[in-house]
């Protein structure tokens, strides 16, 4: 799957067939900001996606992300709203993020003694069955946490 995304569509590329998602009215303005936090959202943002994007739109999104692919947007909420397990729906939302966002999903995070990219970030939080302290603040972070952090603030770089 190849993924390019424009200020006016998302074109997701698959070897089967083309689909093409425009935002609707209603959807997330393009974030065009010095904070690559700029793109980070809470599980709350996205289990109340209806608010955001049309069911297209969003099923779009989590068919772009890199371990929740398959799930329906149903599937997805019901993660999302797991209160009692924190880490799993603040990976989901991470990974949303990237989904919606490819610059951010390209940036490398960068706290302590972590310098990792948020695609390996994400892939050894999917992978790890009990995260460190440092895994679960980085994934509650590019999940939730670093919302609305500012340019000096932000956990999270862009490219190198």
């Amino acid at each position: 799957m190849f993924r390019v995304l424009s200020f006016s569509m998302l074109v997701l590329v698959t070897l089967a067939s083309i689909v093409i998602v425009a935002p609707s009215a209603s959807a997330a303005p393009s974030q065009i900001s010095d904070s690559a936090c700029a793109a980070i959202y809470s599980p709350g943002y996205w289990k109340n996606w209806k608010n955001h994007y049309t069911a297209q739109e969003f099923q779009g999104i989590v068919s772009n992300t890199i371990h929740f692919s398959s799930l329906t947007p149903a599937e997805a909420v019901a993660i999302l709203n797991n209160n009692r397990n924190q880490f799993q729906r603040h990976l989901l939302s991470a990974e949303l993020n990237a989904a919606n966002d490819p610059s951010f999903a390209y940036g490398y995070y960068v706290y302590g003694d972590l310098f990792i990219s948020v695609f390996e970030l994400l892939d050894t939080a999917y992978n790890t069955s009990s995260p460190s302290a440092n895994l679960d603040d980085a994934i509650r972070y590019i999940g939730s946490n670093g919302e609305g952090a500012s340019s000096s603030s932000c956990r999270v770089i862009g490219r190198i």
